[in-house]
């Protein structure tokens, strides 16, 4: 069963108003919740009667093109995991495996080349209930206008629990965590990179929060709005670095270009 970790991270002000996300106007008490429903655990389904399930940090759930599409960051798996990692149905019922991958090729020019897709597209047709884990990815890169926050939405390691009882049933408790952050005036090297700092020190350990979501918490001419701002590649306590949203959609945009109708190769992607 999945548990929100309690946090007080809230811009209190857009309690009281409605907000634009996907195009619906969301009460501002409910924007947590409705945006922390597209960032999911990432499940590695292993054989072993013991413990079946394994967990890998946060990925982010995207529609894009017609292709669901699981994302996260290459070094939260390895090599050998990819086949393996799935979505759990609600209630934690079944693991659904992903219908195949891609990838940047390894290298150190950009963290942008940590993002990794798994596709979902097929299924998800065939277990449609996972259809409202994914958000839709608008086609070009949205107008922001004045950023009041940015909202990360992650599973640390250290929130999540899986154990057996005594009479050898499996338990597994996911975590959530939000956190509000603060864009750091000083842009890191890597312009694929923002670079947020926490509103309030964190009081858990962030490990895990890689491939976790970062929505962006604007006012523009049309009103307050959300957005996805980017994937989280890494962080620490200070701080965390997101993968722009402009990198993630130009991944995702080369990758179902690529695919085709049918389930794809797990393969790597040359793009840039």
């Amino acid at each position: 069963m999945e548990r929100k970790i309690p946090s007080d991270l809230i811009i209190e002000g857009l309690a009281q108003l409605s907000v634009k996300f996907n195009g619906v106007l969301v009460p501002g008490r409910q924007l947590e919740g409705v945006l922390s429903r597209y960032t999911h655990n990432v499940f590695l389904h292993v054989e072993s009667e013991v413990f079946p399930v394994m967990l890998r940090g946060s990925g982010t759930a995207i529609r894009f093109n017609g292709r669901e599409l699981l994302i996260c960051t290459q070094h939260q798996l390895g090599t050998e995991e990819r086949d393996k990692v799935s979505m759990m149905t609600e209630g934690g019922k079944y693991l659904i495996s992903s219908g195949g991958e891609r990838h940047y090729p390894n290298s150190t020019d950009t963290d942008a080349f940590d993002l990794v897709a798994f596709d979902f597209t097929d299924p998800v047709a065939d277990n449609p209930e996972l259809k409202s884990k994914f958000f839709n990815l608008p086609k070009s890169r949205p107008a922001v206008g004045e950023v009041l926050g940015v909202l990360l939405v992650g599973y640390p390691y250290s929130d999540q629990n899986y154990d057996i009882d005594e009479d050898g049933n499996r338990h597994i408790g996911v975590g959530r965590r939000l956190v509000l952050c603060k864009h750091d005036p000083k842009a890191p090297a890597d312009i694929a990179l923002a670079r947020v700092v926490p509103t309030e020190p964190l009081r858990f350990d962030p490990d895990g929060m890689s491939g976790g979501t970062a929505f962006l918490l604007m006012h523009g001419a049309d009103g307050f709005e959300a957005m996805l701002g980017g994937v989280v590649v890494r962080g620490g306590s200070e701080g965390f670095y997101v993968i722009k949203v402009g990198m993630v959609l130009d991944f995702v945009k080369s990758i179902t270009a690529q695919w085709s109708d049918h389930a794809p190769e797990r393969t790597s992607t040359g793009v840039s």
